[in-house]
């Protein structure tokens, strides 16, 4: 699970991109969830558009079912059950029938997840596919991540995510600056980086979600 950041944490989030007397507890705390919940989406992103591991997923699944059974009728056997029940406590659930109980347990659930991916037709196929819905490559991790800290600024702000240039075309502005403090602040706190934290790339980014905004507005 990705990060919380705490009050302070955030505190300087809002600084780098509003005004400091604009800041209030409960904005603090709704960002910090937003944030949350934007690296949580973006960890899971590779298991729900990649079908390779969404396939990977089943077949470990499947081999985890197989294993757990065989686990718990290998343990379970006579000849072993004698050899292996001394190192058990005997206090409820800490038995070793508990322990092949947990075993079974494992194994059903792992075959019944394989029934579900398979039933609604993701055992072998990414969940949200590799294409969206007009047949193009979708957005990309890095664009994705942008434009979801792009709806939240703009939500939390009531500022447009825009880059700003000034007169020597050096880019800034307050959402730059938002989502360079979001990563560092988050990086701090034990998350990863979801792209590279150059103002460059960050740049890029913002411009390719525009032109595919853009476009989509017109379709």
């Amino acid at each position: 699970m990705s990060a919380r950041l705490d009050e302070e944490a955030v505190g300087r989030v809002i600084l780098a991109a509003w005004a400091a007397e604009h800041d209030t507890h409960e904005l603090r705390d709704q960002l910090a969830s937003d944030i949350q919940w934007i690296y949580a989406l973006h960890e899971a992103g590779p298991d729900l558009e990649s079908d390779s591991r969404s396939r990977k997923r089943t077949e470990m699944l499947v081999e985890v079912s197989r294993k757990a059974t065989e686990l718990a009728a290998l343990v379970g056997d006579t000849m072993l059950n004698a050899s292996l029940t001394s190192y058990f406590s005997h206090r409820r659930d800490d038995t070793l029938s508990d322990a092949i109980e947990g075993l079974r347990k494992i194994a059903v659930a792992a075959r019944k997840e394989v029934e579900r991916r398979r039933d609604g037709g993701f055992g072998d196929r990414a969940l949200l596919g590799e294409l969206d819905s007009n047949g193009g490559t979708k957005l990309g991790s890095s664009v994705d991540f942008v434009s979801q800290l792009a709806s939240v600024f703009e939500a939390t702000f009531g500022k447009s995510a825009v880059i700003a240039y000034s007169t020597a075309r050096e880019p800034g502005g307050p959402f730059l600056e938002f989502v360079i403090a979001v990563m560092n602040e988050m990086e701090a706190a034990g998350s990863g980086r979801p792209m590279a934290g150059t103002t460059t790339a960050i740049e890029q980014a913002v411009k390719r979600w525009r032109r595919l905004s853009d476009k989509s507005d017109e379709i």
